[in-house]
This record gives C-alpha cells, structure tokens and sequence, in this order.
C-alpha cells in the first residue's frame, strides 16, 4: 500500500471533508485555524472564516450551508457573503458544530 499528499496544507485539526459533484472539488476544515480550504487539479483554495466550523453541504455552484459555532450559514465561495440561517442553540455558548455532512437546497 501506498499513500499520497494531496496538498501541502497542516491542519492543527483537520475535519469535515466532503466532494462537491458540481465543482468536482474536495472541501475540508483546519476548525482550530478558522480555516476552509478547497483543492482543484493543482490549486487549493482558503478562506477564513473567523470562527470554528466543521462542517459544509453545497446549496449551489457558487453556495455552500457551512455549520460554524455560532449558526449554520451560507456561505458564498465567490463573493465571500456570510447570512446567518440560524443560531445554533445560542443560549448553551460551550457547544459547537462537530464534523458532519449537510446537504440542502433553499
């Protein structure tokens, strides 16, 4: 058996990997870096969140529901928007979104 690196990114906690069919990437999260990365052929993509997330589904070519620690949001990959959907039980604040895979159409 042998293994290859598919990218040169070190996640501190790497989770929440999923294949957008549309796209045909592969999305992850480093949740401790607030980071999102997407990879392409050769090119990997990041973008920062600002707070703990773990967890995403696409919603359409340029949308995805990404579940963070506050709320589950969607997100724009091209124009970079953040709307809230909903708060995440915002009355308990030591919870948070663990890995998972979401999937939904608004």
């Amino acid at each position: 058996m042998s293994a290859t690196i598919f990218g040169e990114r070190n996640c501190g906690l790497g989770e929440g990997p999923f294949w957008d069919p549309i796209k045909q990437q592969l999305f992850w999260f480093d949740i401790h870096a607030y980071k999102f990365y997407s990879r392409s052929g050769d090119k990997t993509f990041e973008w920062d969140l600002g707070e703990h997330a773990s967890a995403a589904g696409w919603v359409d070519r340029d949308t995805l529901l990404v579940a963070t620690e506050t709320g589950l949001y969607r997100y724009g990959l091209t124009d970079y928007s953040k709307m809230l959907v909903v708060k995440l039980e915002a009355d308990t604040s030591q919870n948070r979104a663990n890995d998972g895979g979401l999937s939904a159409v608004f």
